[in-house]
């Protein structure tokens, strides 16, 4: 098999039509997982690697393993930083007369 051969395959999988119900196959293209390392990782949410760990042993993120190696998704660690995601008040004019005494 030759090399392009074998990247086609990789790149796209053949999947039966159930709507059609006919047999027909239709191309869909391989979904690919962006995997970090876990210092990768750390970097991208400003954590300790030591505290990245902890939040892989903790099950905060969805991991793939591969042989001894972890590896973590990126769209577990978007999830994390969405999940985590305080959204701003926009409202806030930052002058609230409760807080402010007279002088």
């Amino acid at each position: 098999m030759k090399l392009k051969e074998v990247e086609g395959l990789l790149l796209s999988i053949r999947s039966h039509d159930h709507n059609t119900g006919n047999g027909e196959f239709r191309r869909k293209e391989a979904h690919m997982k962006h995997l970090l390392k876990v210092p990768e990782a750390a970097s991208r949410l400003n954590l300790s690697v030591k505290t990245t760990w902890k939040m892989v042993y903790g099950r905060k993120f969805d991991i793939v393993r591969i042989g001894r190696s972890v590896r973590i998704t990126a769209e577990s660690i978007d999830e994390l930083i969405d999940d985590g995601t305080i959204p701003a008040d926009r409202d806030y004019d930052g002058d609230d007369e409760d807080d402010h005494e007279d002088e």
